[in-house]
Formats: structure tokens, C-alpha cells, sequence
């Protein structure tokens, strides 16, 4: 699986940010059907560059007692 780079993920926010569904890095170029592709494009690298990292989200609840 291609891993993805900080620089890739910025395309995308600066084109959701422009208001635009054409991200280009290098050469490539990618149309996006709606800005919810985008978005959803977005959560998935954000996601895949987090795994290769080693950071996961924890959700979770924490419980004290006192002895």
C-alpha cells in the first residue's frame, strides 16, 4: 500500500480550503466529485499517516478510587 506524505496531505486541506476539488501534487492531479469525497479523502490519510506513526486515537473512561 503507497504510504502517504505531510506534503500530499496538505494538498488536500489547501484545496478543501480554496474551495476547490482539483489536488495537485507533483505531476498527479485528482478531481474530486463533491467536497464531501474530499473531506472523507482527508480522514483516510489523516488516518493512514497516523497508523504508519504508531498513533492511534483512545477513547476511553478513566475511573478513580480513593483507598
Amino acid at each position: 500500500m503507497a504510504e502517504f506524505t505531510d506534503e500530499e496531505l496538505s494538498a488536500l486541506r489547501r484545496a478543501l480550503a480554496s474551495g476547490t476539488l482539483v489536488v495537485r501534487t507533483g505531476d498527479h492531479e485528482v478531481r474530486y466529485g463533491s467536497f464531501e469525497d474530499l473531506r472523507a479523502r482527508i480522514a483516510y490519510v489523516e488516518g493512514r499517516i497516523a497508523s504508519s506513526v504508531g498513533a492511534q486515537a483512545v477513547a476511553g473512561r478513566a475511573a478513580f478510587r480513593r483507598s
